[in-house]
């Protein structure tokens, strides 16, 4: 049973930047092995970017070939790259809208009435 009174800076005296990671670079395995997880990566995603691509074109070409109005209606009246972007939310019509105010308010005097 020592009892040892170690200081804070005792204890930092002895901790090495390679306790913090700051020489792993040094040796070369570390950056071998993140190029090949770096380039694996890279072939996934530009997979990935060229099959979202050919899906893209192909709605596009579908819908330009599309020429009815009501299938464009049915689509939100989209017929380009520029218009898919931009309508990707979903608006309420009006009705809706008439609809979940009035039920609000009937929900509202419901519970002034309880």
């Amino acid at each position: 049973e020592k009892n040892v009174n170690i200081s804070r800076g005792d204890v930092y005296k002895y901790i090495t930047p390679d306790y913090y990671g700051l020489r792993d670079e040094e040796d070369g395995v570390l950056l071998e092995v993140e190029e090949k997880a770096s380039k694996k990566r890279r072939e996934q995603l530009n997979n990935v970017r060229d099959e979202f691509r050919s899906i893209v074109n192909a709605k596009i070409s579908e819908l330009e070939s599309d020429d009815d109005d009501e299938e464009q209606q049915a689509m939100g009246g989209i017929i380009g790259a520029e218009d898919a972007i931009s309508a990707h939310v979903a608006l309420p019509t009006q009705e809706i809208v008439e609809r979940t105010i009035l039920e609000e308010k009937k929900k509202k005097l419901l519970d002034s009435l309880s």
